[in-house]
């Protein structure tokens, strides 16, 4: 997952996916668990 690419690139990477509307809550953690 994009967990291995360590916290700081994670969040960015979700932090702007749900900034964008393009991911929900439940997938970003999904998403950070995964």
């Amino acid at each position: 997952g994009i967990a291995s690419l360590g916290p700081k690139v994670e969040g960015a990477i979700v932090g702007k996916a749900l900034y964008d509307g393009k991911l929900d809550l439940a997938a970003a953690i999904a998403a950070a668990v995964g």
